[in-house]
């Protein structure tokens, strides 16, 4: 199957859009659709993204709540058909990140998709796209198609995980939750954890380079190796801000202190 997309402004990049204003961009018909894709693009490290649902659905949910029970005050009294009225849309648990404007996890988002409506979907869905690979995702777009992309990837690998920290799927986990983050932060944990706490040399990453630099010319590969490295540090130090994942060894090596 090929997935066709439309050349990204670079204005979208961490800004929440809606369905409508990505569905031109995905060739999509749906907001499941669209999350299709964008998972397909994201196992290729194009980019990551998040979702999030608006705030406007809870001042609808309660409009909403408020015009069926003034309904219901019309009909015979039938306390069981009221609790039905009063959960068909209502998500309690999600309450508290909706309002806080926090990402979703996989699992809330399949459930929020069996709870609402299509249209509600797709009216109050965020989307945010982050950590875009430009330069990559220049290439798919150019070609238009997903799949005839040749190089190879660490997607095409085992799982591998040392001491919690683990990559699978594209993706990074510490202790079973996802981190996101760019490709090539992905790709430098990815050659670590193999390494399970035993120190990585420059050579050790120069052998994947097409996994992790992105670019034609390699003429600062240290620098942006160091770059990498730190970028990768900062977005696992984010999520357990009291931890050190990676330690700089002398003569230019790093390994994990998990």
């Amino acid at each position: 199957m090929k997935l066709k997309i439309a050349l990204l402004p670079r204005s979208i990049e961490g800004k929440l859009k809606s369905f409508h204003d990505l569905k031109q961009y995905f060739g999509v018909t749906s907001a499941d659709e669209l999350l299709l894709a964008l998972r397909a693009l994201r196992r290729e490290g194009l980019f990551d993204f998040e979702v999030l649902i608006s705030k406007e659905y809870l001042k609808w949910e309660d409009a909403h709540l408020t015009l069926q029970l003034r309904a219901d005050v019309l009909k015979p009294i039938n306390p069981f058909g009221m609790l039905q009225t009063i959960s068909k849309y209502k998500m309690a648990p999600l309450y508290p990140k909706i309002k806080a404007k926090q990402a979703f996890t996989e699992s809330e988002i399949h459930d929020s998709l069996q709870k609402l409506p299509p249209d509600m979907v797709e009216k109050y869905f965020q989307f945010k796209i982050t950590d875009i690979d430009w330069v990559n995702l220049g290439v798919y777009t150019t070609s238009n198609m997903l799949k005839t992309r040749q190089k190879k990837t660490f997607s095409y690998l085992p799982p591998t995980e040392y001491k919690g920290l683990k990559y699978e799927d594209s993706q990074i986990f510490y202790l079973g939750e996802v981190i996101p983050m760019r490709r090539q932060f992905k790709n430098i944990l990815r050659v670590l954890i193999d390494k399970e706490g035993n120190t990585c040399w420059p050579s050790d990453f120069y052998n994947t380079r097409a996994e992790i630099f992105s670019h034609s010319n390699y003429d600062d590969d240290d620098g942006n190796l160091r770059k990498y490295i730190s970028g990768a540090h900062n977005k696992l130090r984010a999520v357990a801000k009291d931890k050190e994942f990676i330690e700089y060894v002398s003569e230019a090596g790093w390994k994990l202190i998990i």
